[in-house]
């Protein structure tokens, strides 16, 4: 029973018990293309393609709605600076815009 005349040897072979290595990943020995901290692309993006990405950057003019009251032409959902209304009721008492 215990006539063993068998060394007690780990599992992976003469290595150490506290070593860091794996016996079973390879260690890479050389810098790859993978150890690069960023994504790079391919290939250069086309022009046709950059103008496709920024067909929806255009700055679109404000769109103005025409006030019930005045009808004067304001942003929408904002209180009317000339009248003080908003949706037909009055809201605050108009600013005075001469400086």
């Amino acid at each position: 029973m215990g006539g063993s005349t068998e060394s007690a040897v780990p599992v992976g072979g003469d290595r150490t018990l506290g070593s860091t290595e794996s016996p079973h990943i390879p260690q890479a020995t050389h810098t790859s293309s993978r150890d690069d901290p960023m994504a790079v692309p391919k290939r250069k993006q086309s022009n046709s393609r950059t103008g496709k990405r920024r067909s929806h950057d255009a700055i679109r003019p404000k769109e103005l709605v025409e006030c019930s009251s005045c009808r004067r032409f304001i942003p929408s959902h904002v209180v009317c600076p000339y009248c003080g209304d908003y949706m037909g009721r009055k809201v605050m008492e108009p600013q005075s815009l001469e400086k």
